[in-house]
């Protein structure tokens, strides 16, 4: 007679488990129903294959996941010792449990080639994301009537399929594919021209296609940083070719596109200096830093606690506050933690960017190495417009990239 581990063993769990996390990774930039599937799924056959039993001491050898674990044992404090009533407190604290997600990636995923396929995932997840977007703005779904069939989000665009996410959560994950496949296309010969190809539909999408401000910005940062990657590089001067030629076709296709991004930032802040107006997302921007600002100063070494900059909002009959929209947090992940969690909660969130920027050149494998780096780099950039951890989609992405760097250590399990 069968016996079970002859048919179903633990390696056999595990693999299934790590697919189930591609498949998580999949849907981060673009379906919570992928997301979810993945992910539960992927706990369950981890926790079937019993692997945890001899894999939980390298846990402790990771810094990043020992930081994320303090940074989250001072959320769940603050959480409990709050000046917001519970529901508020609650409401935040749930955002934050993502911080302990990267405890079954750094168990469940062993090697490189695990970390390449769980990113790639993610990276396949991004170009669904585009999909529509680009469908829109070559004017295709008027053809094929797609709006038909997706309900779109027109609280992001006039009524068409264009925003499955925000701008700035869109922008953000264009970008990271941008860098991905630009670094390809100076890595991998071979693939170069397809990889060229899809670079040039993120810019196009990124300048054209979305109105987020912070992702023009990535995007000039993230070319400048590849080109830096080559200064001392043999394929330096290939680098410097395709990448300004790249820089100034986009420049010249989009000068306006970008001119009336870069000017609504100082318009905005000019009237909100001198008219007090909030009602565009740079003024409400502006109007929630000073705001974080002012709390922070009232309780400066582990600040208020969560859910604390709703209260205030409730609190105070805010005017931005509406029935449909209160404001949770301060749309800055660095404010957010200064004035909820203090300076301990800031300074554990910058050790945790800056150790996974050093972190990421010890990566092996060049292309991944700096295509990490990137993404650490474009999440920080992020995070000064939006509370990027707090938020799903962009706090998301950073877990997996923080658990990539943290399984690439090189652990000394005996």
């Amino acid at each position: 007679m069968l016996k079970f581990p002859q048919i179903l063993n633990q390696t056999m769990f595990l693999k299934i488990s790590q697919w189930m996390g591609y498949l998580c990774a999949f849907g981060i930039p673009w379906s919570n129903a992928f997301f979810n599937w993945g992910f539960y799924l992927m706990l369950l056959f981890y926790l079937i294959s019993l692997e945890f039993l001899k894999d939980w001491r390298r846990l402790g050898q990771s810094s990043l996941v020992i930081l994320s674990l303090i940074l989250f044992s001072l959320i769940s404090l603050k959480t409990i010792f709050t000046e917001a009533v519970f529901d508020y407190a609650w409401f935040d604290f749930k955002h934050y449990i993502k911080l302990l997600g990267i405890i079954p990636f750094v168990l469940i995923f062993k090697n490189l080639n695990d970390c390449k396929y769980l990113f790639i995932s993610l990276l396949a997840g991004i170009a669904v994301l585009m999909l529509p977007t680009l469908l829109d703005g070559f004017g295709i779904n008027h053809f094929i009537k797609l709006s038909d069939y997706i309900r779109p989000n027109a609280s992001y665009g006039p009524g068409d399929l264009t925003y499955w996410r925000m701008h700035i959560q869109h922008g953000f994950h264009v970008v990271i594919l941008f860098s991905s496949l630009m670094l390809a296309a100076l890595y991998y010969p071979a693939y170069r021209i397809w990889c060229l190809l899809g670079a040039l539909m993120c810019a196009l999408d990124v300048l054209f296609f979305i109105n987020a401000r912070m992702a023009l910005l990535s995007l000039l940062i993230s070319m400048g940083f590849i080109l830096y990657f080559y200064i001392k590089s043999i394929k330096f001067f290939i680098a410097l070719i395709l990448i300004s030629s790249l820089a100034f076709a986009s420049f010249f296709m989009a000068a306006h596109s970008i001119d009336k991004r870069l000017s609504s930032i100082y318009s905005e802040t000019k009237l909100y200096y001198s008219q007090d107006s909030r009602d565009t997302s740079g003024n409400n921007r502006l109007y929630f830093w000073e705001i974080s600002i002012d709390q922070f100063t009232k309780a400066p070494i582990l600040g208020n606690g969560s859910g604390s900059f709703k209260q205030y909002m409730i609190e105070h009959n805010d005017p931005v506050v509406t029935i449909d929209s209160v404001f949770s947090h301060a749309h800055n992940e660095y404010l957010t933690q200064l004035s909820q969690y203090g300076i301990g909660g800031l300074f554990l969130f910058l050790s945790l960017i800056f150790m996974s920027l050093r972190q990421s050149f010890q990566i092996k494998d060049p292309w991944f190495s700096k295509t990490i780096f990137l993404s650490t780099l474009l999440f920080s950039l992020n995070a000064i417009t939006d509370s990027s951890l707090y938020n799903p989609w962009e706090g998301w992405t950073f877990i997996l990239v923080l658990s990539i760097i943290s399984i690439l250590q090189k652990f000394k399990v005996k």
